[in-house]
């Protein structure tokens, strides 16, 4: 985690854009490789996959910046998925996806199948069939981040795709999403505040120039 804050904050000194994919990116890996395929993990690994997060239903960003946050938007989540047979049919529509259509993967929340509480995360390839990307996007990140709304309506995935135990996504989110996400926007900020103060520290006033030496 220390050395992916670092590429994010360094990133974000010249490409706010970048730098919030790498933040999404690199919390999605964050789940994959603990509950992931090892197909998928080794494809990562091998810089051949970029992963988002497909977690956010609010559309004002109200996403899964702080625990209380989580909770309230993601104990029950409207997204559904329902199992036949050894397929899993994911309904459901989410904002402010980082890489929206760029991404080769999301990391998708719905409620469980079956368990009474909680959520289900699942890895949702992003060629899955009726996976619908707006042409525009419809977010508010940084302009280039392709942060925009994706639709499932809906995407079929095999039932072998969720990551993690049914009704247990809550606790992924809480113990891995989201100390991940803090540690990644606390580097970004950081580094934001200290080329603010660089930037105010060596810049001159008009009059600094006309004082004679």
């Amino acid at each position: 985690m220390p050395e992916a804050a670092e590429v994010v904050a360094r990133t974000a000194r010249v490409c706010p854009a970048t730098a919030a994919v790498l933040q999404s990116h690199y919390t999605a890996v964050a789940v994959i490789d603990s509950y992931g395929s090892p197909w998928v993990c080794g494809e990562i690994a091998a810089g051949r996959h970029l992963g988002s997060l497909a977690l956010a239903e609010a559309e004002d960003g109200a996403d899964v910046k702080d625990v209380e946050g989580a909770r309230a938007q993601l104990l029950m989540p409207r997204a559904i998925a329902a199992r036949s047979s050894g397929v899993v049919a994911l309904r459901g529509r989410k904002h402010q996806v980082v890489a929206a259509g760029e991404a080769d993967s999301y990391v998708w929340s719905s409620r469980p199948l079956v368990a009474p509480d909680g959520l289900s995360l699942w890895v949702v390839p992003a060629h899955a069939p009726d996976l619908f990307v707006p042409a525009r996007p419809s977010g508010t990140g940084p302009h280039g981040s392709a942060t925009s709304t994706v639709f499932a309506d809906p995407v079929l995935v095999p039932a072998d795709a969720m990551l993690g135990r049914d009704g247990g996504g809550l606790d992924i989110v809480l113990r891995t999403v989201l100390p991940w996400l803090r540690e990644l926007r606390a580097a970004v900020g950081a580094e934001t505040l200290r080329a603010s103060a660089v930037s105010i520290g060596g810049a001159r006033r008009p009059a600094d120039s006309l004082a004679p030496s």
